[in-house]
């Protein structure tokens, strides 16, 4: 008796099936994908506002909000726009567990192709002079964090110490999307609370 022939379930999702539906790419990727943003009322008032606060100069913002509102699809976004114009330097770090001031600057130095001292401030000094040669070429620099609420508080030094560099204007924007955790983080490191310019909250879309 011959054998049922064995078949292979490959999902809903196949080249031909999207065809078959007219789409080019899989609809619900599990990663976030700026293409397919939308950009509701409060999305676009936060992104123009974190778009000032680097224009500007500012220094640091915060953009907070629950699991599943947006947050990364807003900050790969914000990458994106700057990351296509002149004058901008910008870098993406997408999960910021730093423990200590070090690490951080070490890391953000490092997304910045800048190499790592052993010592904390050669480290700074370092990329201060990086700084300062970026903004004699008129280049904004800007670091943009996601999961920002997994930094410990003493880490948020790193950040105290780069808003320190300035030369007539601040040499680096910061912008920490976070999870509301990030209240905790900075309840513990006042310093560093007191420099926020922009704090803006994401919520849930209403159910219709």
């Amino acid at each position: 008796m011959p054998q049922a022939k064995k078949t292979t379930y490959r999902g809903p999702f196949t080249a031909e099936n999207l065809a078959r539906l007219g789409l080019r790419e899989h609809p619900f990727l599990p990663t976030a994908d700026p293409r397919f943003l939308y950009l509701s009322g409060q999305h676009t008032a936060v992104l123009d506002r974190a778009q000032d606060l680097i224009n500007l100069h500012e220094g640091l913002g915060v953009v907070e909000g629950p699991i599943g509102v947006g947050k990364t699809l807003l900050a790969r976004r914000l990458h994106s726009m700057f990351d296509c114009e002149d004058g901008y330097k910008p870098v993406f770090i997408h999960t910021a567990t730093y423990n200590t001031p070090t690490e951080a600057a070490r890391d953000i130095a490092s997304a910045f192709g800048r190499p790592a001292r052993r010592a904390q401030i050669d480290q700074l000094r370092d990329f201060e002079s990086f700084l300062v040669d970026l903004r004699r070429q008129e280049i904004n620099a800007i670091v943009i964090v996601d999961d920002a609420q997994k930094m410990s508080p003493a880490s948020l030094d790193a950040i105290q110490n780069f808003l320190n560099f300035e030369a007539r204007v601040r040499l680096i924007q910061i912008v920490l999307f976070a999870q509301p955790e990030i209240h905790g983080v900075f309840a513990a490191n006042e310093a560093v609370l007191s420099r926020v310019v922009s704090w803006q909250r994401l919520s849930p879309l209403p159910v219709a």
